[in-house]
């Protein structure tokens, strides 16, 4: 008997041993290249579960009164900082009268307009009423052929509200144009595309002035997605759903496969986009559909000297992808040290596949 014990509680221990590295590892991929070693990226993607697997274990061996419980502990501890930025726990404050607001969109190409145009409730009427006073959106895409409707005429009368507006296009497909654009009730004085190779995917930099004596520069930045397909995201759904053992290595492979590209290409862009921030001396905003978790070296590259204004201000995970049983924090606002950021805040409306996150700044 005492020997079946000593089994079940080494082969514990191992286990436990197990997810406290894999844990390590996940803290570790921020500063991992993913071109060199992707598999921390994979890890980081998914840090809150091993966060929760080691709190079960920590759990577990106290009320078992074993000394065990450090194992755990110890990686736990080492995540604080990790887990204090993914998890926020802040309240909401007064925001400043002078305080701007900022609001960080996918719009997943209108994709509804088509069916909603003549309704009061859809994404544009949303976006439009949501008096940020600067908006950027990715995924922006209108079209261009005369016998449709919803063209940039349209979206422009909309948005009357946003007297300033510039489109940084991606290209054309059949009939329509696509890429990224920033609304703004401030004038737009200079737009820079920043370059990098992407079929689909761009950054651009608006320098927008606020007042007479002041300016700064907005990041708008759409990054390499997994390009999971609408075939992709059902057969993972389903597997989750059903647990169906047999098509589960199939659809693991198909993601592991365009996950590993990915992460190698976003690792590229977040490079040449850090490039560009070190050689700014304007204030910044760097915001966006990133397609990578706090925990992961896109964001972390990125990142580096600025604020994450959820991390600072917001509460609870702020998840902003909400397709498919696929949930994560891949939507960003950062912001220069210099500027205050006010309630950032994950706005859970489902117009797009995608959540939009505001936040006020105060900026000197």
């Amino acid at each position: 008997m005492d020997s079946i014990k000593n089994i079940i509680r080494g082969s514990l221990i191992l286990m436990n041993g197990g997810v406290a590295f894999l844990l390590l590892l996940s803290l570790l991929s921020p500063y991992i290249y993913p071109g060199l070693f992707s598999l921390p990226s994979f890890l980081g993607i998914s840090f809150p579960f091993w966060v929760l697997f080691n709190l079960v274990f920590m759990v577990f061996w106290i009320y078992k009164w074993r000394i065990y419980f450090l194992i755990s502990f110890c990686v736990l501890l080492l995540s604080i900082p990790q887990l204090s930025n993914y998890f926020p726990l802040h309240h909401q404050k007064e925001v400043p009268s002078k305080a701007i607001k900022l609001m960080t969109y996918n719009c997943m190409c209108f994709s509804d307009m088509d069916k909603k145009m003549e309704s009061d409730d859809n994404i544009l009427t949303y976006i439009a009423r949501s008096n940020a006073d600067i908006i950027c959106l990715q995924e922006y895409m209108f079209a261009t052929a005369r016998h449709w409707n919803f063209d940039e005429k349209y979206i422009r009368r909309i948005m009357k509200k946003y007297p300033y507006y510039k489109f940084v296009s991606k290209g054309k497909g059949e009939n329509v144009s696509y890429g990224i654009a920033c609304f703004s009730k401030f004038p737009i004085t200079k737009v820079e595309r920043i370059s990098f190779e992407s079929y689909y995917n761009l950054s651009a930099a608006f320098t927008i002035k606020i007042r007479k004596d002041k300016s700064i520069k907005v990041l708008n930045n759409h990054l390499e997605s997994f390009k999971l397909t609408k075939e992709d995201k059902e057969a993972y759904s389903q597997t989750i759903k059903t647990l169906d053992t047999e098509s589960m290595d199939e659809v693991k492979n198909n993601l592991l496969s365009k996950m590993s590209v990915a992460y190698k290409l976003r690792a590229k862009q977040a490079d040449i986009i850090r490039e560009y921030i070190d050689k700014q001396e304007k204030d910044l905003i760097v915001c966006g559909d990133f397609n990578d978790t706090p925990v992961s070296y896109t964001y972390h590259t990125i990142r580096q000297n600025l604020k994450d204004a959820f991390g600072s201000t917001g509460f609870g995970m702020g998840t902003t992808f909400n397709s498919h049983f696929i949930y994560f924090r891949i939507d960003h606002i950062l912001h220069s040290p210099t500027i205050k950021a006010y309630n950032c805040k994950v706005n859970k409306v489902k117009y797009s596949d995608h959540y939009p996150v505001t936040c006020y700044f105060e900026i000197p």
